[in-house]
């Protein structure tokens, strides 16, 4: 049965009729060659959906956020509805592979290079651990362990941003400020792990330091405002405010934000091979500007090195595949409209005119706009990015091929 306001199915001249069967009964029909394999790597199981869904419209959470829930959805998949008939450890490793293969390509697709990250690694822990021999393993045994390697890198995901943290830090110290007495960093945008970042340097400031933050408001959701309040209830009691200005600008006033500062903070969520990074929209005129019209300042890629892409494939355009826009909710942007000019618009959309409201939530940055990248490795220029990237291609190879 089809879904309401579904379109209707055509046929081409391949095609003379169509019947809607179970598909585990697939295999009782004459089919092409191979069609059964391939509806068995296409469709999932009704737990797994359901995770997909939550990832895919989850638009709060930022990369590592989705990381982290996607390691736990993995977890709970071990003992799961979708595997509990499997009865060989074989069997469930390439299952439980394919799941983890959805999951992190599938579920949301924008935030796919820390989400996939996450799981592979955790996979490769596993697969390292039996040495790939899966054949002459208890199954019990095998899910004990795979539940015990997931919990280790949840757990371990702390120590990676306390490493993070330290670099940043040093990295901010190092490179220096145009004042003695005061650094001037300018962001946008809700990133987790540059709000951890900049917690722990404000509470380490030497005494005769302060800091001016200028934040854009980044809409159309104000992460830029949410960012700055969460910034500033997660320091100490003890903190002396004076040591900190934040000023709030509007997402037009990148000349304004850029002009005198010695840092622009971007936070990532994916880094191609080439260095080439996409975040929150409004981080590349914010890059390009700092750039072209300030000399002084440095633009920092601040983020886990799970945010690196596995490929190590980048066309002429910097992306690695065409990868499709996210269409997101125009009254997401309408909301804060004089009422009357929503109602007009919509008056006019009514009478035929093509207008469109867009919504995208994502930009594109060059690497040429880049000064340093800071993850938990350290402080890397775009060649290390490079080689980062070609040794988590290898890992995804060596879990997927086969399948």
């Amino acid at each position: 049965m089809m879904k309401p306001n579904s379109k209707e199915i055509t046929f081409d001249w391949e095609h003379t009729e169509y019947h809607f069967i179970d598909p585990a009964d697939l295999g009782t029909y004459d089919t092409v060659p191979n069609l059964e394999y391939g509806m068995k790597r296409t469709l999932v199981g009704e737990e797994t959906e359901g995770f997909l869904k939550e990832l895919g419209e989850d638009h709060e959470s930022g990369a590592m956020a989705m990381a982290a829930k996607s390691l736990d959805m993995l977890n709970a998949t071990v003992r799961g509805k979708d595997l509990e008939s499997v009865t060989s450890t074989e069997e469930f490793w390439r299952e439980f592979r394919m799941i983890a293969w959805h999951l992190g390509k599938n579920g949301r697709p924008s935030m796919g290079a820390a989400i996939q990250a996450a799981l592979f690694r955790a996979l490769e822990s596993i697969r390292l651990k039996f040495e790939g021999n899966f054949n002459d393993t208890n199954l019990e045994e095998f899910k004990s362990t795979a539940e015990l390697i997931i919990t280790e890198h949840i757990a371990a995901r702390q120590k990676t941003v306390e490493k993070l943290c330290s670099n940043f830090s040093r990295c901010l110290t190092e490179s220096g400020s145009r004042k003695d007495s005061e650094i001037t960093i300018a962001t946008l945008s809700a990133s987790g792990t540059i709000t951890k970042c900049l917690t722990q340097f404000l509470t380490s400031l030497p005494a005769d330091k302060t800091v001016v933050l200028r934040i854009l408001e980044s809409r159309p959701l104000f992460e830029g405002v949410s960012f700055a309040n969460t910034l500033l209830s997660s320091l100490p009691a003890s903190f002396p405010a004076p040591k900190v200005k934040v000023e709030i600008y509007s997402d037009a006033s990148v000349s304004i934000v850029t002009k005198d500062a010695d840092f622009v903070l971007l936070g990532a969520d994916k880094v191609l091979a080439n260095g080439d990074t996409r975040n929150k929209i409004g981080s590349l005129p914010l890059a390009i500007v700092a750039k072209t019209f300030n000399a002084h300042c440095k633009v920092l890629v601040v983020g886990e090195t799970d945010k690196i892409s596995a490929s190590g494939i980048v066309e002429s355009d910097g992306k690695e595949e065409e990868e499709k826009e996210e269409e997101n909710d125009a009254e997401e942007v309408m909301s804060v409209w004089p009422t009357l000019w929503s109602e007009n618009v919509r008056e006019k959309q009514s009478k035929g005119f093509d207008i469109e409201v867009k919504n995208g939530y994502f930009d594109w940055i060059p690497a040429k706009y880049i000064d340093l990248y800071v993850s938990e490795k350290g402080v890397e220029g775009k060649e290390g990015i490079a080689e980062l990237s070609r040794g988590f291609g290898e890992v995804e190879r060596r879990l997927f091929d086969d399948l």
